[in-house]
């Protein structure tokens, strides 16, 4: 509706945690469209985790954050790329919003068992 649909989450998943790692503010913003259960972890709580945590778990996280920075940043270039192209009056071959689904997830997952959930960040993909 707003323009700034970015991802459809599945059930399980999580968004802003490298906010959390680098102890930086959150820029991510889900709603959803239908009844979920949203959890939330404060970085005081996280440390609390971590340091009862064994070696391997810490790995872990890091991994996590490792792996989906390199997303975000894609996901920004996108956008400026999608950006210059409206600038320049070129048609656009496809939306922000159906480029951002093909790399967040896995094509072979069917549509229903993705949660309805849109996702955006302050970055403002283009449409």
């Amino acid at each position: 509706e707003d323009g700034f649909g970015l991802s459809m989450l599945l059930p399980g998943s999580w968004v802003g945690e490298n906010a959390l790692l680098k102890k930086t503010p959150n820029v991510c913003t889900v709603r959803a469209k239908t009844w979920c259960e949203v959890l939330v972890l404060e970085f005081k709580e996280l440390r609390r985790i971590l340091t009862d945590a064994d070696e391997e778990d810490a790995d872990w996280v890091s991994t996590v954050a490792q792996v989906r920075w390199p997303r975000f940043v894609l996901a920004c270039e996108v956008s400026r790329w999608l950006r210059r192209q409206q600038k320049l009056g070129l048609p656009e071959a496809f939306t922000a919003s159906q480029l951002i689904q093909r790399l967040a997830h896995d094509e072979g997952l069917e549509e229903q068992h993705l949660t309805d959930v849109s996702t955006s960040t302050s970055f403002g993909m283009s449409r």
